[in-house]
């Protein structure tokens, strides 16, 4: 990814915390004179060692999940992001830009097939997206469960390097950036709203070699 040394994002937690909070990515594996993309939740968790990894699944019917095993991949996660305006900014001659926040996660990926495994992973999925355990695998069924786990296939990606990039216009002025917050504001969408959130949060960057 082109990271400009202004917009680069290099803390892991910050990192982690945006995968957290967005946890449905575009997952990317080249391999045997293919590509495969899909979009896939995958959620985030640290081995016995400490070792970062993330984990998803594929229905059993999607081909890309049997060739993932062994591969290098990128898992592309997007924060929100919005249209900047050029009228917001006040001055004659400015263009129209896009403000957003992005994480890479590169690794390498492994199918989960014992079906205990697979079962475990699924529950961490859940705790992550039902928190307060408004649903639960007690819930269906046991054999109806047992009949979902033989019907993916799972895998974890070992995360080897992270990387992002926080576009919020930094290298604008504060009048030319309080500008762009009140127009995002005003554009009412809920990304607009977010980013402008985002430019409060984190005011102008020096840039970073």
């Amino acid at each position: 990814m082109h990271q400009s040394p202004l917009f680069a994002q290099r803390d892991e937690q910050a990192l982690s915390d945006l995968i957290d909070r967005h946890p449905f990515a575009t997952l990317i594996s080249c391999g045997d004179g293919t590509t495969d993309v899909n979009h896939v939740p995958l959620i985030r968790w640290a081995d016995d060692s400490g070792q970062p990894v993330l984990t998803g699944h594929f229905a059993r019917g999607n081909a890309d999940g049997e060739r993932l095993d062994g591969r290098p991949v990128i898992a592309v996660f997007h924060g929100p992001h919005a249209y900047i305006s050029p009228r917001w900014y006040g001055v004659q001659n400015s263009v129209p830009t896009w403000n957003y926040l992005v994480v890479h996660i590169h690794g390498r990926a492994k199918l989960v097939t014992d079906q205990v495994a697979v079962l475990a992973r699924l529950e961490q999925l859940r705790q992550h997206l039902e928190p307060d355990n408004g649903w639960t695998f007690n819930d269906p069924d046991p054999g109806f469960v047992e009949k979902l786990t033989a019907g993916i296939v799972a895998f974890d990606i070992t995360v080897e390097r992270m990387e992002g990039a926080w576009k919020l216009s930094q290298h604008h002025d504060a009048a030319r950036r309080q500008r762009t917050v009140t127009g995002l504001r005003e554009h009412g969408s809920a990304d607009s709203r977010a980013i402008a959130e985002w430019m409060e949060r984190i005011g102008p960057m020096e840039p970073t070699a």
